[in-house]
């Protein structure tokens, strides 16, 4: 047989290689004399899918400042290559200790958004974001798209002005200042949540104040921001970097802020415990009402205990405080068909 038709694979092991790959098994594992070529010919088809996606290293050849950079969003094929460059990179320069740190960020952002929507928090409108951790004065958030439906190719970066850093064209929310300004204003915050939580709404349209029965990080306040104040007549959006700011302001050093007929913004050091807060300031406000329709006083948390139950609930402690939370609501919200499917 001639030397050239021995260099070709035969139809059969590509198509074994190929069946492989849609398994999610390396090519080379099932044929040990297929080359890396081939290799990283198939190898995309899986794990190419999304650039967070670990994957195997096929020798393709990335600009160094592109593999540091990322570029999801921009196609499997690019996705893989980036995946590719930058653990190449990482291994000379030291850098895969950052790309380990994005990517488990990016990885609490997707959870944490269908978590969020399981938990009847967010429905269509709401998003949450975090702090870059490669660069503080950037953050991440999706591109406009529905909460229940947010994967990791949806993940853009920002800069603290509000606007894409790359991505330049895909449709963004309007409310990501809500997001920067208190990135800019509050250091300490690593994550931001917007959420429209039904039974938290009431109390950014009365006196009644929202007080911590059971929430501890809802100590000291929970301000009310108006955009009357600010802006005078508008749709309530936080649609622009002045409005932002001034939202920010009236956040304080505080942990939650409502916003007068439209919805919240909890902040927290990071991800896991932004949900935990997003879902139990509406527990909260759900007990504060049920608590008024008994009538008499209501006992509420003293400072004392708030900042005891705070301090328990955000250590990091496997198993324990938000930990655990984050553990089940994860389980229900990414398994086949939700908390939801299981009500129906």
């Amino acid at each position: 047989m001639p030397a050239a038709s021995l260099a070709t694979p035969h139809w059969r092991t590509r198509r074994s290689e190929f069946l492989a790959a849609r398994r999610g098994r390396s090519p080379t594992s099932v044929w040990p004399d297929s080359t890396a070529a081939n290799a990283a010919r198939y190898w995309p088809i899986r794990c190419g899918a999304s650039p967070w996606i670990d994957c195997p290293s096929p020798a393709v050849s990335i600009d160094r400042s592109e593999a540091q950079d990322g570029a999801w969003g921009e196609g499997v094929a690019k996705h893989s290559k980036a995946i590719a460059g930058r653990k190449s990179t990482a291994k000379k320069s030291g850098a895969g200790s950052a790309y380990a740190a994005l990517k488990a960020v990016v990885d609490d952002l997707v959870a944490a958004n269908r978590i969020l929507y399981n938990e009847d928090i967010v429905d269509g409108f709401g998003h949450i974001s975090a702090r870059d951790p490669r660069d503080p004065s950037r953050f991440l958030l999706s591109r406009a798209r529905a909460p229940g439906l947010v994967t990791a190719a949806d993940i853009m970066e920002f800069g603290m002005d509000g606007e894409p850093v790359k991505d330049k064209g895909k449709p963004i929310y309007s409310e990501r200042f809500i997001h920067s300004e208190i990135y800019r204003a509050r250091p300490d915050v690593n994550s931001v949540v917007h959420t429209h939580s039904p039974t938290v709404v009431p109390f950014s349209v009365t006196n009644e104040p929202l007080l911590p029965i059971r929430a501890g990080f809802l100590y000291p306040e929970v301000p009310v921001f108006d955009t009357r104040d600010a802006a005078g007549w508008t749709d309530l959006l936080i649609s622009n970097p002045m409005l932002g700011k001034a939202l920010a302001e009236k956040l304080g050093n505080n942990s939650v802020v409502l916003l007068r007929g439209h919805g919240n913004a909890v902040v927290a050091p990071d991800v896991r415990v932004a949900v935990y807060r997003a879902i139990y300031t509406e527990a909260n406000a759900r007990l504060v009402l049920q608590a008024k329709m008994l009538g008499g006083p209501i006992k509420y948390l003293a400072p004392e205990e708030a900042a005891i139950m705070n301090a328990a609930r955000t250590r990091v402690r496997p198993g324990h405080g938000s930990d655990r939370i984050w553990e089940l609501l994860k389980s229900e919200a990414m398994g086949p068909s939700g908390k939801r499917g299981h009500r129906a």
